[in-house]
């Protein structure tokens, strides 16, 4: 006797394991979703506790050299120095800013043409420097077409540059730049200069070698323009910081991260350096607008979140 595919308990039948698949289907989808929730939480927990502390040490030191750079503009904008009261003046503010913060390694001041002293005409630069273990005072010049300068000069408001390997400081430095105004013969406030203070990040690179990030991860920072700042040596295999690129994945494509586009602090997936695809936790760090990472090579974090 045959099977009646035709009949009523075929037709029941069918309409029964639908159903079924149906309810099974909305299980798996929302466990699916669920899992997938608890393992962005985990993500997102992990990544803040490892970014909290650090990014607020990493805060407290670049609003201390803030403080320096706003504090010692407005003392040259309300008087106006001859070269030796400058010297002394640079030489006493770098010894005093050192005392504060260690990481601060030069005091930069460049005045507008027939702004600073003893040059009615020409430019007039002048730095602090600390090297070999002691503070030295060198002239610059020629500083008019220099980054650091004319966008403060020409924004005149403060601001953090991006880091660069300064002429008279060869190491990678953070240079915090604010507008000198003085008042002129109409009590008028008009730009005078500007003046930098310079911090290593070698202390940066010291900071990340040190983080312990758990499920094989590491820590990273970028600048405001996206520019790896300081990262593990084993990310970078010869590549120059600004090849490490950090990147996000939208399907099969990779995109330039822009946290412009972002809230303050989230996960994303990603790569850095083109490397394997990994779960992506960033936090702004205030001060001056870069930004902390901590990175999870997707397939171990998932791993090891799987097993707890």
């Amino acid at each position: 006797m045959g099977f009646n595919f035709r009949g009523l308990a075929f037709k029941q039948s069918m309409m029964i394991l639908a159903a079924i698949t149906v309810v099974f289907g909305l299980i798996f989808g929302i466990m699916s979703y669920k899992t997938q929730d608890m393992l962005n939480r985990m993500t997102v927990e992990n990544g803040e506790e490892s970014s909290r502390a650090n990014v607020n040490y990493i805060d407290k030191l670049f609003n201390a050299g803030e403080l320096v750079g706003d504090d010692v503009a407005s003392t040259l904008g309300k008087r106006k120095m001859t070269k030796a009261e400058l010297d002394t003046f640079l030489l006493q503010t770098l010894t005093n800013a050192r005392n504060l913060v260690p990481q601060i390694v030069a005091v930069v001041l460049a005045y507008e043409p027939g702004m600073g002293p003893e040059t009615p005409k020409g430019e007039f630069m002048r730095l602090a420097r600390f090297t070999e273990n002691e503070i030295k005072l060198v002239t610059g010049g020629h500083y008019d077409d220099k980054e650091w300068y004319y966008s403060t000069r020409d924004g005149k408001t403060s601001r953090w540059q991006e880091p660069f390997i300064g002429e008279f400081v060869p190491e990678p430095i953070a240079v915090y730049t604010v507008p000198i105004f003085q008042k002129n013969k109409n009590g008028e406030e008009v730009l005078a200069g500007v003046l930098a203070v310079d911090m290593s990040i070698d202390f940066l690179k010291e900071t990340i070698s040190e983080i312990p990030v758990s499920n094989s991860g590491y820590a990273l920072i970028t600048s405001a323009k996206n520019v790896a700042v300081a990262y593990p040596k084993s990310i970078a295999q010869g590549k120059r910081n600004r090849e490490i690129i950090v990147k996000e994945s939208h399907g099969n494509n990779q995109i330039l991260f822009d946290r412009r586009t972002r809230d303050s602090s989230g996960l994303f997936i990603g790569t850095v350096a083109g490397g394997e695809e990994s779960a992506i936790y960033y936090t702004t760090i205030n001060s001056n607008n870069w930004t902390f990472m901590v990175v999870w090579p997707i397939e171990k974090y998932l791993q090891c979140a799987s097993c707890s």
